[in-house]
C-alpha cells in the first residue's frame, strides 16, 4: 500500500478497508420524530405535483403533413422550502464520497477538495450518514457508513486530512467500492447517493461502470453525481457515469467554485421528494381522421422504450420545487376526410405518471420502505380544421416553444462539439450561430430561460476554436449541452433550475467567501 493508506492505518477509530465483504458495518439510524412525519404528510396532502401535456399550437390544419409538431409533457412540483417549516421535509441521506487522490490531484486541487468536504459536512445533520472511499490505481474504504455525530465528525475530518496524492487513476474501482457499500449496508436512509470526484482519464470506466451497476444489484433508489476537475479530465465520461443513475455532472475549471458545485448538488439531494418516476405517453387516432401519427423524436432525462405511437419513460427522481420537461416531436400526416363540427376537437394524446413518495425514514427499523405511489393523468386536446377553413388562433404556447428551443440548443451543441473534435471549428461555430439566430427569431427575449440559453450559447461559440476547445471548450460544451438537455442546475451557468433550498445554501456559502 502507498504512504497515504499506511498513514490511515494509524488512526484511532477507522482503518482503511480493502475487502468489500466487510462493508456491512454501517452505523444504526435514529428514530424519526413524529413532527417530521406530520410535515411530510401535510406536504403530500397539498397535492404538490402537477402533470401537464401541451402542444405548440392548439389549432392546426393538415392540408399537408406536419413533419415537426412539438408536444411538451411537464411534471411540476411545489417548492416546500418557500413554506413555513419546509426544511423539516428534507429526507435523511446516505452519502458515499469517492475521492481521486492520484498524483495529478497534488497541490491546490486536493487541498480544495478536502476543504470543501469539510464544509459540506457542516450542512448535513447528525441523522445523515457518510462513508469515504479513496482511489488511485487501487481503492480503499476509509470510513464505514457512519452518522455525523460530533465524535464521528472529528474522525472524518482527521481521515480527510490524511489523504495524500499518489498513484494512477482507476475510476471504475472507486465506483465499485461505493456501490458495494450501498449494497451491503444493513440499514438505509431514504436517499442514497455517490459523489465521484476525479481529474483523470480512464477510458474503460464507463463500460465497466455499467457492468458493475448491473452486477452489484442495489435494492432501492440511488444516484451517482460526478465532479470533473481541470482541463485534462474526461468530461464526457464523467457526464455519462452520472447519467447512468440520473445524477448530475459538474465541470470544475477553477478551484474556487468547488464548494458552490458541491452545495448545489447537496441541496438537490436534500430536496428529492419523489423517486422511480414512470411516465407513459400514448398517441390517439381513434376515429382515423389523420392518416398517421408518429413519434419522431424524444428529448428528456430518463430511460425510454419507444414504439410508433407510445413512449414509456423511466426517470430517477424529482427534486421538490423544480420541474421535469419532456419534449416529444410528432409527425402528423394529412387529413383523410372533411370533419364535421363535432369531430374537430379530440384527444390527441394521454400521459400517465406514477412516482413513489420519499419517506422521511423507513419502517421496520429502516430496513424496508413502504411503497406509497402517486398517480397523475393529463390529456391533450387539439382542434383540427378542414383545409378551406381559416386558423384564427395560431399563437404559439410559450412554454412549449421555449422547451423546444432548449432541446434544440442541446442537440446542436453536441453536433458542434463533434465538429470541433475533428477540427472543423468553422462548421461548429456556424452551427451554434444558426441556433442563436433561431432563438432570436422566436422573439422570447423577456423569458429568463431564453436569456440564460443565449448567454451560454454565446460562450460556447467562443469555445469552438483551436486550442481553446482542446483546453477548456470541450468541457464547457459537454456541461452546457447536459444542463440544457436534463435541466440540471449549475451554480455557474444555470441557477434558474435551483429550488429555494439550493439558492439559500449557495447564498450561505458565498457569504462566507466575502
Amino acid at each position: 500500500m502507498n504512504s497515504s493508506y499506511n498513514k490511515l492505518v494509524k488512526q484511532p477509530f477507522f482503518k482503511p478497508q480493502t475487502n468489500p465483504q466487510f462493508f456491512s458495518d454501517d452505523e444504526p439510524l435514529p428514530k424519526l420524530k413524529d413532527s417530521n412525519l406530520d410535515s411530510l404528510n401535510n406536504y403530500f396532502a397539498s397535492e404538490p405535483f402537477k402533470l401537464e401535456l401541451k402542444a405548440l399550437h392548439k389549432t392546426i390544419k393538415l392540408k399537408n403533413p406536419i413533419n415537426e409538431f412539438p408536444l411538451l409533457l411537464s411534471l411540476k412540483s411545489l417548492d416546500p422550502f418557500k413554506l413555513e417549516n419546509g426544511d423539516s421535509l428534507m429526507p435523511y441521506i446516505d452519502l458515499v464520497l469517492v475521492i481521486d487522490h492520484s498524483g495529478s490531484m497534488e497541490g491546490i486541487k486536493l487541498i480544495m477538495v478536502k476543504n470543501t468536504i469539510k464544509a459540506l459536512l457542516g450542512f448535513l445533520r447528525k441523522e445523515d450518514r457518510i462513508s469515504v472511499v479513496m482511489f488511485d490505481d487501487k481503492a480503499a474504504r476509509l470510513t464505514p457508513l457512519i452518522r455525523l455525530t460530533e465524535e464521528n465528525m472529528k474522525e472524518i475530518n482527521r481521515v480527510i486530512d490524511s489523504i495524500e496524492p499518489d498513484g494512477g487513476t482507476n475510476i471504475h474501482l472507486g465506483l465499485e467500492f461505493a456501490l458495494e457499500i450501498l449494497r451491503r449496508r444493513k440499514l438505509k436512509n431514504s436517499i442514497s447517493s455517490v459523489l465521484l470526484l476525479s481529474d483523470g482519464l480512464d477510458e474503460e470506466s464507463l463500460d465497466l461502470g455499467k457492468s458493475v451497476i448491473e452486477k452489484i444489484s442495489i435494492e432501492g433508489h440511488f444516484t451517482i453525481n460526478t465532479f470533473g476537475f481541470g482541463d485534462d479530465h474526461d468530461s464526457k465520461l464523467m457526464m455519462n457515469i452520472a447519467n447512468l443513475k440520473g445524477g448530475s455532472f459538474y465541470y470544475i475549471d477553477k478551484v474556487d467554485i468547488i464548494e458552490d458545485c458541491f452545495i448545489d448538488c447537496l441541496g438537490g439531494l436534500l430536496s428529492i421528494i419523489g423517486i422511480n418516476l414512470l411516465i407513459e405517453l400514448e398517441m390517439f387516432n381513434q376515429n382515423k381522421f389523420i392518416e398517421e401519427i408518429k413519434i419522431e423524436k424524444f428529448f428528456g432525462d430518463g430511460v425510454i422504450n419507444e414504439e410508433k405511437n407510445k413512449l414509456r419513460i423511466k426517470a430517477s427522481h424529482l427534486i421538490a420545487g423544480t420541474r421535469k420537461d419532456f419534449v416529444v416531436i410528432l409527425r402528423l400526416s394529412k387529413l383523410l376526410q372533411e370533419l364535421q363540427d363535432h369531430e374537430k376537437n379530440f384527444v390527441l394524446a394521454i400521459a400517465r405518471l406514477s412516482l413513489e413518495k420519499v419517506a422521511k425514514n423507513l419502517e421496520k427499523n429502516q430496513m424496508i420502505a413502504p411503497v406509497d405511489k402517486i398517480s397523475l393523468k393529463s390529456e391533450l386536446n387539439i382542434t383540427v380544421l378542414n383545409n378551406e377553413e381559416e386558423v384564427k388562433d395560431y399563437e404559439k404556447d410559450e412554454e412549449v416553444e421555449v422547451n423546444f428551443l432548449r432541446v434544440l440548443a442541446a442537440e446542436e451543441l453536441e453536433k458542434a462539439q463533434k465538429d470541433a473534435e475533428v477540427g472543423d471549428y468553422e462548421k461548429g461555430k456556424k452551427r451554434i450561430e444558426g441556433t442563436i439566430n433561431k432563438i432570436k427569431n422566436a422573439q422570447r427575449d423577456n423569458n429568463q430561460e431564453v436569456q440564460s440559453m443565449m448567454s451560454n450559447l454565446e460562450k460556447a461559440r467562443m469555445f469552438v476554436a483551436p486550442k481553446v476547445f482542446e483546453n477548456q471548450g470541450k468541457h464547457y460544451m459537454t456541461s452546457y449541452s447536459n444542463n440544457f438537455n436534463n435541466q440540471q442546475s449549475h451554480p455557474m451557468s444555470n441557477e434558474l433550475n435551483c429550488n429555494m433550498l439550493q439558492t439559500n445554501l449557495l447564498k450561505a456559502v458565498r457569504s462566507k467567501k466575502k
